[in-house]
């Protein structure tokens, strides 16, 4: 056979379903419409662009209260968003993402220059160091670490807890990858927590946190 039918030959096998079913057929009026149409077909069938699927968002998580705590603060001080841009408006923004194609968002970043993460542990009125809370500190342990390869600044572990001797593996367990770590549950370590958000703002010193005993 001459090319032309050759070519129609094969396109209907390439374009024939597994089940038995007649080769399909191309008419055309010579061989150059012919073979614009075997391309046009193709380009449908064949070579069709790959689907872009957008990364899921990321799961929704409670905060802790020590989180929501926090938020507070730097609410009545006019210091805080959930808005991504804002971080270039003096803003703490919270769940910022670090590696969003990882599902890892930090709890909270500001920027001042340099893109600092900030991870937010809650141990006060844990009895006992649950699998929930191990898998907490585990993932803010992740998270920053991630930020090392991701961002530019300081990685802050933040945390309160009632009870040091249970918790402190889970603290060692994120705190380890942090380039700071403050304890609110001290005063010195809220007032270092303070001063830390009013550098990075560029703000004059905000009074402590003080977190609510739990």
């Amino acid at each position: 056979p001459d090319e032309a039918g050759a070519r129609q030959a094969l396109l209907g096998l390439m374009l024939s379903p597994i089940v038995a079913l007649p080769p399909a057929h191309v008419f055309a009026d010579d061989d150059a419409q012919l073979n614009e149409r075997i391309e046009q077909i193709l380009d449908f069938y064949v070579r069709r662009p790959a689907l872009h699927v957008k990364p899921a968002p990321r799961k929704t998580m409670r905060a802790s209260r020590l989180h929501v705590e926090i938020q507070r603060w730097l609410k009545q001080h006019n210091a805080f968003s959930t808005r991504v841009e804002d971080i270039s408006k003096s803003k703490v923004v919270a769940n910022y993402p670090v590696n969003p194609q990882s599902d890892l968002y930090a709890d909270l970043a500001v920027m001042n220059g340099a893109l600092h993460a900030v991870e937010v542990l809650d141990l006060r009125g844990a009895a006992h160091l649950t699998p929930t809370l191990r898998g907490q500190a585990a993932i803010k342990g992740i998270t920053l670490d991630a930020a090392r390869e991701h961002l530019d600044g300081k990685r802050i572990a933040v945390y309160a807890v009632s009870d040091y001797g249970m918790a402190r593996p889970a603290i060692a367990m994120f705190a380890r990858y942090a380039d700071q770590a403050i304890d609110l549950g001290m005063s010195d370590g809220q007032r270092q927590f303070a001063r830390f958000i009013s550098q990075a703002l560029h703000r004059d010193e905000l009074p402590a946190l003080e977190p609510q005993a739990k």
